[in-house]
């Protein structure tokens, strides 16, 4: 099927994403350790559906006894057989009998299996990768890790091979005084490697697929394990798991408040899910069904999409402690040319080539809420959390203008037609319009004491006269700029503005859409209509250019075209998304459609044939905003996990991924053919030279080719 074959491109690339952490041997030799145990393991016959395995170790042999994992263990092995799991309880194993007790849950499961893995116990964190510590481990030297410990992707990925559903509660995050002594028996006899022995879990990526990671600390903390009989962890579980009608997102923000008012703040889990269908612990009348048919729905989509073979392509970008890509070989010529810098800016240099790894602390890059192409797609604007908007030249790939717009979050943006204003709308209340050529503040509204402006536009007919704006309470403002004055200013809906539109039939139709799920429009005889278009939120709502279509996007996961001058029209819905819908965009020429949301994949319509033509996926986590630019062939897109990417539509593949500094003006950048570019002169661009040398990067010249580069992005003390 063709998400089997999904599973398969998966355990390619996580395969390569481990051998490139520059661990092949002791992968190798836990893999054979696993295919040896296949051997002697046969498989049962009759499989439940649901599966677990908790593993729980506690009886550390060379270490400090951990009080609590085999309670964490047997409590929530008794919940989830209450809710229809067949589960294997393990407790206090070695490596050897880890290996085993793996490979009989994994000759268990089937292609229909839902499978969840607990693990309680010490972890380990070795080079960005989590490892599984049995409780006979020393952990006295580096080959130790190979023998007495399996590494995490491992795990995950034998399961994925397999099953439907892989959900994965790692309570590992403890400390350990193992890894405190592999790092000091590191430092006195190989100290290049002591400091790649981390604190707590490791960072990982969103992986493709119906597949949901659960940490019970954010990457790099510490978690407790508990003050009585329990884990705050396994406690939220417990009390939340088996919550009726609410899916697994849903119980795990319960069971991360939990834990947060347990610890005082100390302590906050972590998920990292690529779930592609909803699924339920606590299953109601008919969820079940429901399930399978949305599971079914999703392989047909997929099938559909890629309706041969996907191929394997070559992968350049790996994620740990933030994003990496490994480079090509380098290029001399390539590397040695260098742009024009930009007055008033930092001196961007042209992209270049080089060998080695790059890494992005993505933690430390800012959130890009907004994005949107000029209608030439010679610029793009972003609009951050931290209230800064950036202008990028695409000639050039330089940002030409980086500056504080808001004193909160920015909301909305929006060009003028000829491209040289920018329009932001701010959390704190104002709306401005920008110079873009100089970045000067030409023009400032407000939304009234107290407001939030939600959603802003310019009028494409007559830029310079009128403004659209909504607010989070509900209100449509407007203003005649001409005449210096606010011409509409009234609640129509009950919830937040979320986003507004002008036809840019250039007649006066604008339209509203709510987070009351309504969508009202005003005619240019000053008539309304309005109407409950979706069932929950609106997040979207935009014109085809040439005004016959209204288009909205959903919390509701569809998308509606609508006839605007008549909405009690049915309208056209398009389902395809497999979360809420955030965003939706029109590009210029008219003929194709992009959507993207929760699902953290950007979907592309043809809106001839009302069918998607390309699923692009990268992002792993919501993705914000997308934006036609100049044409239908390029997509850029900025999405929760901090990265702001670009793609070729019609190749279906990313050509690039931006990172900027939070608070700040320097920017990263990497093609995908392995170059990178950005701001070489702010010192939160640092880079490794090989022999360790560190420096903070003035000019990364010539002289920086050929020998192993790292370039790592943190904010600046």
């Amino acid at each position: 099927m063709a998400h089997d074959r999904l599973r398969s491109r998966i355990a390619w690339l996580q395969a390569q994403a481990v051998a490139e952490k520059g661990m092949r041997w002791l992968n190798t030799l836990s893999l054979f350790i696993f295919a040896a145990v296949l051997v002697a393991v046969a498989p049962q016959t009759c499989l439940a559906k649901r599966q677990a395995l908790i593993i729980a170790n506690s009886g550390y042999l060379y270490t400090s006894v951990l009080h609590n994992p085999v309670n964490d263990g047997r409590l929530l092995a008794g919940r989830l057989e209450q809710l229809g799991f067949a589960v294997t309880l393990a407790t206090d194993l070695g490596a050897e009998s880890v290996a085993r007790v793996l490979a009989q849950f994994e000759a268990n499961l089937t292609d229909k299996s839902d499978a969840l893995f607990y693990y309680a116990g010490h972890g380990l964190q070795y080079n960005g990768t989590n490892f599984l510590v049995g409780v006979d481990a020393r952990l006295q030297d580096l080959r130790a890790i190979g023998i007495e410990t399996h590494p995490l992707d491992d795990i995950i990925q034998r399961i994925e091979n397999v099953a439907r559903t892989t959900l994965i509660f790692w309570d590992a995050c403890r400390d350990n005084p193992l890894a405190d002594r592999l790092r000091a028996a590191l430092a006195a006899g190989s100290p290049e490697f002591a400091d790649a022995v981390g604190v707590g879990a490791g960072y990982m990526e969103g992986r493709p697929g119906n597949t949901m990671i659960v940490f019970s600390a954010s990457s790099g903390k510490k978690a407790l394990d508990g003050e009585g009989d329990l884990s705050p962890f396994a406690e939220g579980l417990d009390r939340f798991i088996a919550t009726p009608d609410l899916d697994v997102d849903g119980m795990l923000t319960l069971v991360s408040q939990y834990v947060a008012v347990k610890t005082r703040g100390s302590q906050i889990p972590q998920r990292i899910s690529g779930m592609l269908a909803r699924f339920q612990f606590a299953n109601t009348a008919g969820f079940d069904e429901r399930y399978e048919a949305e599971f079914e729905r999703i392989a047909a989509l997929y099938q559909e999409l890629y309706p041969t073979d996907i191929a394997v392509e070559r992968t350049q970008i790996v994620t740990r402690a933030g994003d990496a890509a490994t480079a090509t070989a380098p290029d001399p010529a390539a590397g040695a040319s260098s742009g024009e810098a930009n007055e008033g800016t930092t001196e961007i240099r042209r992209p270049k080539q080089t060998t080695g790894t790059f890494i992005v602390e993505a933690r430390n890059a800012a959130l890009i809420r907004e994005v949107r192409a000029s209608r030439d797609g010679r610029l793009l604007a972003f609009g951050g959390e931290d209230g800064r908007v950036r202008i990028l030249e695409m000639a050039t790939l330089a940002v030409m203008r980086s500056f504080k717009a808001h004193g909160g979050r920015v909301s909305d943006i929006d060009f003028s037609p000829d491209g040289s204003t920018l329009l932001t709308a701010g959390r704190d209340g104002a709306i401005r319009y920008w110079d873009v050529a100089t970045g000067d503040l030409l023009r400032e509204v407000s939304v009234g004491a107290g407001g939030q402006a939600y959603s802003a536009r310019i009028n494409p007919a007559q830029p310079e006269k009128y403004l659209l704006a909504g607010d989070r309470t509900g209100r449509l403002l407007a203003w005649d700029l001409k005449r210096n004055r606010q011409i509409t200013n009234a609640v129509f809906h009950s919830g937040p503005i979320l986003a507004v539109a002008y036809s840019p039939k250039g007649d006066g139709t604008f339209v509203s859409a709510g987070g009351d799920g309504k969508l009202s429009i005003r005619f240019p005889e000053g008539q309304r209509q309005t109407v409950q278009a979706h069932a929950s939120s609106i997040f979207d709502v935009v014109f085809t250019p040439d005004g016959r279509q209204l288009v909205t996007g959903s919390k509701d996961r569809r998308i509606r075209i609508w006839n605007p001058d008549n909405l009690n029209q049915a309208p056209v819905t398009l389902e395809g998304h497999l979360n809420y819908l955030l965003t939706v965009a029109i590009a210029p020429d008219g003929g194709l459609l992009a959507s993207a949301g929760g699902d953290k994949s950007v979907l592309v319509w043809d809106l001839k044939s009302l069918k998607p033509v390309a699923r692009l996926n990268g992002h792993t986590a919501d993705v914000e905003s997308v934006s036609f630019v100049g044409n239908s062939e390029q997509l850029v897109s900025s999405s929760e996990d901090r990265s702001v990417r670009l793609w070729s539509v019609h190749q279906s593949q990313q050509v690039a991924r931006l990172y900027f500094e939070d608070n700040g003006d320097g920017f990263v950048g990497f093609t995908d053919d392995g170059r990178y570019f950005g701001d070489e002169r702010f010192s939160f661009v640092t880079a490794t030279v090989a022999g360790g040398a560190e420096d903070p990067v003035r000019r990364l010249t010539a002289d920086y080719l050929g020998k192993t580069v790292q370039l790592v992005v943190s904010r600046t003390p």
